[in-house]
């Protein structure tokens, strides 16, 4: 296993047939690895926590030697997550690659494994402070760190008690609040008919909609006719 020409200890050498993860081993000081009971065929050799640069081989004899496995770091990206730039802890950061972290106290994440290229991203808090991130691309390059702070921009909040035709209260009910660009608020209303749609981007017209439960089809018709 060799990184810019130098060989590299201690990457987990893989092969795979296909989806199946056929054998595994861990490279040593000199770069060396040996595989046994290999399959015949045509092989993926990935090397963790590393990117592979020469992936395929094939295997048709018995011994093959002097293989050459080329690789290269993987990205990491680092920052902290902030709202009115105060750092937010426990917010909920996701990438486009399914990979979730969680702030710490000061608001600093960390991903690490991440492939050279663009993701998504965004982030969610909820408790002392109710404010999201929609996506936005980060573009990383392999082998270094990118910096990127995530800013909690969704913070809109509408509160309101949903009440029938006589002016009761009407609790555990389902609302949502949409506008055209598919951002949305949802809240059940409480014993009191109270309701709080929270972490919306706010800046544009909402379409509400009360429903009997979240799973439900049909909304009820509102007794003003908006």
């Amino acid at each position: 296993v060799l990184r810019n020409g130098q060989p590299v200890q201690g990457a987990h050498v893989n092969a795979k047939l296909a989806t199946l993860l056929a054998r595994g081993a861990y490279s040593q000081p000199d770069g060396k690895f040996v595989l046994d009971g290999v399959p015949f065929g045509k092989l993926r050799l990935g090397a963790e926590p590393y990117e592979a640069i020469t992936k395929d081989i094939v295997v048709d004899k018995p011994v093959i030697e002097d293989v050459i496995l080329e690789v290269s770091e993987l990205a990491a990206l680092r920052g902290r997550v902030l709202r009115h730039g105060k750092p937010v802890a426990d917010a909920n950061i996701q990438s486009s690659l399914g990979l979730a972290v969680r702030s710490d106290a000061l608001g600093a994440y960390e991903m690490t494994g991440l492939p050279g290229d663009q993701i998504q991203l965004t982030a969610q808090a909820f408790g002392a402070t109710n404010a999201f991130s929609p996506f936005t691309t980060v573009t990383l390059s392999p082998g270094r760190v990118t910096e990127h702070d995530i800013d909690l921009a969704g913070a809109a909040e509408v509160h309101g008690v949903v009440v029938d035709e006589s002016g009761k209260p009407v609790p555990n009910v389902y609302v949502l609040l949409m506008d055209r660009r598919g951002d949305l608020g949802e809240s059940m209303t409480d014993a009191r008919g109270a309701f709080a749609c929270t972490s919306m981007l706010g800046g544009g017209e909402y379409r509400a909609q009360v429903f009997p439960s979240p799973g439900a089809r049909v909304a009820f018709a509102l007794a003003n006719g908006r």
